[in-house]
């Protein structure tokens, strides 16, 4: 299926690894030209090499308002078609142990820089009468998910922020729409099933399997298959689909709302 993104612009946070890599390197392949934000200058600079003039970059830490003023200002006069708003997550905690730090730290690395992105880049995106915000979560905001209340509870606020200003402003021909993944092949999902490992005495290799048992299709998610879906709701064809969230999970999730 042609998704009519061919020579659109998206900006892909935390573009070299994860789900943010495979989104990019979807829409890379599909024929849109990408602007990719991580803090690895040499990871990025390999993505360049490979994608030449389609592909270029942005070294910082995304989550701090100097990355964003400066993504703003090299972009300000492109017509950017979508932002893939996403970065890593805080540590696991056990709920009891948290401290105030924790929760000052996570409101930074999950909610505060998201809110600052938006904002910064809304008013471009209304004056184009277009553009699509994709935030990706995780799926512990529809169901809790053990030792990560910090991920969790910020996340939850970025969804009520998303839900809000989605209905605020949904005649602009902006949209705003949440993915949340449950396990996947990724970096993210190998340094938690080190960390359970580690405090159950167990092998990574364990804990991933058990991992694997507890999902109903007995695997666990390819990256890239999240980044399918994704670019159906980076594309024009999302346009009457705004303040939603997407579970992609194996079927873990059981509630009917």
């Amino acid at each position: 299926m042609n998704l009519n993104i061919q020579n659109q612009f998206f900006i892909v946070c935390g573009a070299t690894a994860g789900f943010g890599g495979a989104i990019a390197r979807r829409l890379l392949a599909e024929g849109a030209a990408v602007l990719g934000i991580a803090r690895s200058g040499e990871n990025l600079q390999n993505m360049q090499k490979e994608y030449g003039d389609k592909f270029s970059f942005l070294e910082g830490d995304i989550t701090a308002d100097s990355t964003i003023d400066t993504l703003y200002e090299e972009v300000k006069g492109r017509h950017v078609s979508g932002i893939v708003v996403n970065a890593a997550g805080p540590p696991l905690k056990d709920t009891q142990k948290v401290t105030p730090e924790d929760w000052d730290l996570a409101y930074h690395q999950v909610f505060r820089w998201k809110a600052y992105l938006t904002q910064k880049f809304l008013p471009l995106l209304k004056e184009q009468n277009y553009g699509r915000l994709l935030y990706i979560e995780s799926s512990s905001i529809k169901q809790p998910v053990d030792k990560l209340v910090l991920s969790t509870s910020m996340r939850l606020a970025v969804t009520g922020y998303m839900k809000t200003l989605a209905a605020e402003i949904a005649d602009t021909g902006v949209t705003l729409n949440i993915m949340a993944p449950g396990y996947h092949e990724t970096d993210r999902v190998k340094q938690i099933a080190r960390d359970k490992g580690a405090a159950q005495n167990m092998e990574p290799e364990e804990i991933i399997q058990q991992t694997i048992n507890s999902i109903p299709v007995k695997k666990i998610g390819d990256p890239n298959d999240f980044a399918a879906l994704a670019l159906f709701l980076l594309s024009p064809f999302s346009k009457f689909v705004t303040g939603q969230i997407y579970p992609v999970d194996g079927g873990v999730l059981k509630g009917t709302l």
